[in-house]
């Protein structure tokens, strides 16, 4: 049996370390700033190309490209 996308996502949300070192977690705080700025300048361009800009910055653009797509199980 496949588990719903939903279920992924909070089993690996439950698998992540969130006690660790605190050297290890400063010394990449630039990189996840950059990231972070990076997928937010990308989803104000899907959010523009498709109208959704009320649904920004976090957003299914994929119902907004295709609202019938589904994955399949």
């Amino acid at each position: 049996m496949t588990e719903s996308p939903l279920s992924v996502m909070l089993n690996r949300l439950r698998g992540v370390e969130w006690i660790g070192d605190w050297g290890y977690v400063k010394g990449h705080v630039m990189s996840r700033r950059h990231l972070m700025r990076e997928y937010l300048r990308r989803a104000a361009l899907w959010a523009h190309a498709y109208s959704a800009e009320d649904k920004w910055p976090f957003f299914d653009v994929t119902e907004h490209i295709d609202p019938g797509f589904r994955l399949s199980p």
